[in-house]
């Protein structure tokens, strides 16, 4: 007989052991399905609306500089793409029915490093990050850019309005008629002035 609550106990217990195990890596690998991404890694410092844009990998700052820290230096920050943000639109918009030439567009800005301008449509709050939506012109369009911000930058982000212009740099993550980037700075720029 106690044997038989030792071996339940033990049971009772891998069975615990092994649903929280489960748990852990099913967290892992369901994260980027639920909207997890590296924002909530990236740096905690706020930047300010009138920051200078840092390359990838660095922390933003008014400067442009990197601030110190104790880890080790971040890789070269990936390479510049040669497409404006309305440059993009415009060839994606023509290329889009062509699957080659759709894929050839997207090589040429996924993984790569974008400083673009265009107008800022919406800030949202969610619990892993800000995204913050920006059209490439005034008037919609089929595409758009989704940036996304660590909970640090909440003050710089809900200091935009609706339509302001602003200039952003970050990487891209995933590109199409939605382009996906992890951002690294944002700035306003101007406004778009009512007809």
């Amino acid at each position: 007989m106690a044997a038989d609550r030792n071996r339940t106990r033990r049971n009772v217990l891998f069975v615990l052991v092994l649903l929280t195990l489960t748990a852990v890596l099913a967290a892992d690998r369901l994260g980027p399905l639920l909207g997890a991404d590296a924002a909530d890694e990236a740096p905690t410092e706020e930047a300010p609306i009138g920051a200078t844009p840092t390359g990838a990998g660095t922390e933003p700052s008014v400067t442009g500089e990197a601030a110190p820290s104790e880890a080790p230096p971040a890789a070269e920050p990936p390479p510049l793409a040669a497409l404006s943000f309305q440059a993009y639109a415009e060839r994606y918009e023509a290329v889009r029915d062509s699957f080659r030439a759709r894929d050839q567009l997207l090589e040429e800005v996924v993984g790569r490093r974008v400083v673009w301008e265009g107008v800022l449509r919406n800030v949202s709050k969610q619990p892993r990050a800000f995204y913050v939506s920006v059209a490439p012109r005034d008037s919609y369009g089929p595409v758009s850019a989704l940036i996304t911000f660590p909970h640090a930058y909440e003050d710089t982000l809900y200091a935009f309005r609706r339509d302001d212009r602003v200039r952003f740099e970050g990487v891209v993550e995933r590109a199409g008629a939605s382009v996906s980037i992890a951002g690294a700075a944002i700035a306003r720029i101007g406004r778009v002035e009512p007809e």
